[in-house]
């Protein structure tokens, strides 16, 4: 700890163990774990030829920048909130998720920062209240345009590459929201529904089968408010109800 920090080169070329080991510690190599690869090394059955750690190969023969194209399907688990319509309704409910991903593979962080453009639609989905003497009907469907970002832990495994990713954009509000008293005679207030601004977390894991490789995602959706708008010639109203949850879902990358 009485050191300024420096950069420190460390050649290790008969020994693949060592050369691994070496290898998972370099972005911080303290003093234990130069004892571990000193250990490794003097633990190890020395080859006359050179060797190559199996992660060094796989990154040296990595291609360079690249954009991969991809198609999922999932399910969301979504709950809504339309208290500001009519007290204490709301709806939990699943529902279908269809869509498609642009990656934005980069050299940054040691191939492990990457981006991510997607769209997804998760298919309509009905509900009816009659609580409080109000009548609502409820379909809801929203089209999610999003870009987030990836950090890979791509040096665990072979066949497994998990992440953990932040996205931000839009959500398109296709739902339609209707209310009415339940009085003979009282108006139905068809409301029209407004886009809004979104952003959400995400945890997951690349696989590759061979030279196939799919897309394992969990997204949590904080929840967000979705307005709601009223007018005619007679009166205006503004509300909104909210909405929350979390999805899974597979890609299948090109």
């Amino acid at each position: 700890n009485r050191f300024e920090y420096s950069t420190l080169t460390l050649f290790v070329n008969k020994c693949k163990e060592a050369q691994e080991v070496a290898y998972n510690k370099n972005q911080s190599i303290s003093v234990s774990a130069l004892k571990e690869i000193v250990g490794t090394y003097n633990a190890c059955s020395l080859s006359d030829d050179t060797q190559f750690a199996e992660n060094v190969i796989t990154i040296a023969n990595a291609s360079d920048e690249f954009i991969e194209i991809a198609i999922n399907v999932g399910y969301s688990f979504l709950n809504s909130d339309f208290d500001n319509v009519s007290p204490g309704v709301s709806n939990s409910y699943g529902t279908v998720v269809i869509g498609a991903q642009v990656y934005m593979n980069t050299n940054i962080l040691n191939k492990r920062l990457g981006f991510v453009a997607s769209v997804d639609y998760s298919l309509p989905k009905k509900f009816n209240s009659f609580s409080n003497n109000i009548i609502v009907n409820t379909k809801t469907a929203y089209l999610s345009a999003l870009i987030g970002t990836r950090y890979t832990f791509n040096n665990i495994n072979e066949t497994f590459s998990p992440y953990l990713g932040f996205n931000g954009g839009f959500i398109f509000n296709s739902s339609s929201v209707t209310a009415q008293r339940n009085i003979v005679g009282s108006p139905i207030l068809n409301y029209d529904t407004t886009n809004e601004l979104n952003f959400n977390f995400c945890a997951g894991t690349y696989i590759f089968f061979g030279k196939q490789k799919l897309d394992f995602n969990i997204l949590y959706q904080p929840e967000i408010d979705l307005g709601l708008e009223y007018s005619d010639s007679l009166r205006s109203q503004i509300s909104f109800y909210t909405m929350s949850g979390f999805q899974l879902k597979v890609s299948y990358v090109f």
